[in-house]
This record gives C-alpha cells, structure tokens and sequence, in this order.
C-alpha cells in the first residue's frame, strides 16, 4: 500500500500478487477484505464456507448429470406451486370441434358417379337423383375430415362439416374441395378411420401401410401416416405415367397376402412384392393383364372364400385354396365367366361366418358367406342382387 503512487487499485492488485505469489482475484479478495477479518479466528469460519462450497459443488454435479434427479426437483417445485396456488379448475374443457363451432352428429354423406356430393340425416332417404346415381354412402361424424383419394393420385381433405345439405343430385364436388378438379375418385377414407386402423395394427406390433395399384399394373406400398396431415390444397400420394389412374387402395401389413382383380382374372401374391417407396413414386409391375386391373384386396389370416361381386348382380364363390400363390407380374387365374357386359364390382376374401352388406337403388342385402352358393372358376355366378345399381358394398368379418 506504501508503494502505490496512483489511486490506480490495479497496481496495488498487481504488486501484492508478486509478493505473495498469488492470483490477481486472490489478491484483489485480500485488498478488499476489512482487515479484521483476515485475523486468525476467521480461519476456521473460511475453511467451513470452502467445505460447503466444496459439497454444494459435488451435490450440484451429481443433479445436473442425472435427468432422474432433474425430474424429482421439478416434480417437487410444481407440488410446491400446486399447494400454494392450487385451486378447482374455472374454464371448461371442450374440444377442437366445440372451439370450432361444429355441431356434433352422425351423419350419410352421398358421392354420385358424376362427381356431386351431398349431406343427409341417418334416417333421410336418399330421394330421387336426375341421369346420377350414388357411388359411394358413408355414414361419418360431423367431426370427421374425409380424406379424398383422387383417381390422379392426389389426395384432398374435406372437413364433414363443409358438406352441404342437399336435395336431388347434391353439389359439384369442385365447389367444396378446393383444387378438385373432377378428376374421379378412387376411394374416401375418414380421417379417424386411418387412425383407427393404425392403432389395431399397433397393438399386434405390426406397422400398416397404404397400398396402391393403377389401372395399368403399377403398385407400391406408403407408410399410413404420410396421409394424416392433408392440407385443404391436397397433397400428391402416387406419381403415375400418362394415361394411368389410381384403381384402388387397402390398408394393411406388408406381411398379409393381397389378392389382385382384372376383368375376369385374380392373381394371389404375398404383399411383401410391394415395395415400400415415397408418394411420390411410381411402383413396379403387379399384374400381367391385358385389361386394366379393376382393384385388389387383402387376405387376414381366417379367411376361407373368394366372393365375387359383379355389377349385375351375380355372386360367385369359390374356396381360397384353389387359388394358389404367386409372384408379382403374372397373369392369374379365372374366377368367374363374366358376361358380355357384365363387370366385377368387388372381390373379397371372408370367412364363411362374414357377412357381405350391399346396397342396391331399391333394396339392401345381408349375404352369409357360408350360404353363398359354391361356384368354380368357370361359372358365371348366382344371380342374387338385384340390377337397379350397388351403391355400397361392404364385408363385416366375424
């Protein structure tokens, strides 16, 4: 102190550093510490706070490095707030579609082959359409989103709730469904539906995937979740060549068996043939066909029967064990003689206690599998729905 010559600190800070070989901050503690405290009785008191330091360190250590113990101190802070500020909930809970504004209900939504689209009360009939008919009758929660696979493999979301009411043929399905172009549609799948169908397949620990095949052969396989979060401008699930179309599409492993329909021929190939690319990809060869191929279905490990459904109404049956597995890219084999005009409308592989529903203009039929009429590949079915149109068409399995 009797050196320093300016009112500079950091020259005494500096000097005593030389002389008792210490640190600058050790230094600077020494100078700044009242004097009566660098005494010999406060030895004991700073060899203490070292000590505490010391613990306070390793305790600190251990915390920072154990996401365990990080846990414990925020689960007791919140405990702690919770009984300090803690008290009955005042707002009410509601859900998305309440903030919304959106009523809830079940409800019949009508797609006609050409393209209008309308909203119906469960018990309303579906009334009198001019040159239309009904493609598709769902019934779906006011709630719900139909998610809308277009024949040109892009998909598109339609919240149910924007589904007008409507007499007669409905509305163009342009007119709700932005950047629909009326292109055709594959299929409609609720949103809560592809949900649903994923957690089934999770609790048997199996990943589920959307399968999609053209018109022109083309198949491949895309994980169901890439469809969850269509955007109301839609959103391309399938690249396809000039003059191809989506045909259909089914849910299910990639483990399960598929069975492919084109006019008259099926082709029974494991589903691992499909390979599992992006939406924007193509796919390979499914079915050798000279015709385009009408659709494909999924064979699940109880079923017993091929049941062929034709547009006029004729029904055929045939066991699944004659039908044999192949591989990708092969013509098939019969499995009912078509008439002149007559076309397949669906295929389905059930067991014999399944029930078919099928939905005609002017009745609606409950098909037992097992009292189905047996036929062979070469028979051209029973004749057992009658021919105002199907309109839905559906298998319950049991």
């Amino acid at each position: 102190v009797k050196k320093q010559k300016t009112i500079n600190d950091q020259e005494s800070i500096e000097t005593l550093a030389k002389k008792m070989n210490v640190t600058t901050m050790q230094s600077k503690f020494l100078l700044e510490t009242d004097v009566k405290k660098l005494s010999k009785g406060y030895l004991e008191y700073y060899k203490r706070e070292y000590k505490d330091a010391l613990d306070d360190a390793k305790r600190y250590f251990k915390i920072i490095t154990d996401p365990k113990e990080i846990d414990k101190i925020i689960i007791q802070e919140l405990e702690d707030a919770k009984a300090k500020y803690g008290e009955p909930r005042r707002s009410k809970v509601i859900s998305v579609s309440e903030a919304a504004g959106i009523p809830e209900g079940i409800f019949r939504v009508v797609i006609t082959e050409k393209g209008f689209i309308k909203k119906l009360d469960m018990n309303e009939k579906l009334g009198s359409m001019k040159d239309d008919k009904p493609m598709m009758v769902m019934s779906v929660d006011n709630t719900d989103d139909l998610i809308i696979f277009g024949e040109l493999g892009k998909a598109y979301k339609l919240p149910v709730s924007k589904v007008p009411f409507s007499k007669g043929n409905g509305i163009d399905l342009r007119k709700v469904v932005k950047k629909y172009t009326g292109e055709g549609i594959c299929t409609i799948i609720p949103n809560s539906v592809l949900h649903a169908i994923e957690d089934d397949f999770k609790k048997t620990k199996q990943e589920c995937f959307l399968f999609i095949i053209t018109t022109n052969g083309l198949f491949k396989a895309i994980a169901i979740s890439e469809m969850y979060n269509v955007p109301l401008s839609g959103l391309i699930y399938a690249k396809l060549n000039d003059g191809d179309a989506v045909a259909d599409i089914v849910c299910m492993a990639q483990f399960n068996q598929l069975l492919i329909y084109s006019r008259n021929k099926i082709l029974r190939i494991n589903g691992t043939e499909a390979p599992i690319l992006t939406r924007t990809a193509k796919g390979v060869i499914a079915m050798n066909s000279k015709y385009p191929i009408d659709g494909f279905t999924c064979l699940y490990p109880k079923a017993t029967d091929v049941v062929v459904v034709t547009a006029s109404g004729r029904i055929n049956k045939l066991p699944l064990n004659i039908v044999p597995v192949s591989n990708r890219a092969k013509a098939g084999s019969n499995a009912i003689r078509l008439g002149k005009n007559d076309s397949i409308k669906k295929i389905f592989v059930c067991g014999k206690k399944d029930i078919i529903h099928i939905a005609t203009m002017k009745n609606k039929y409950d098909l037992v599998v097992d009292e189905i009429p047996k036929g062979t590949s070469v028979s051209t079915g029973e004749k057992i729905v009658d021919s105002s149109g199907i309109i839905n068409i559906s298998v319950e399995h049991k």
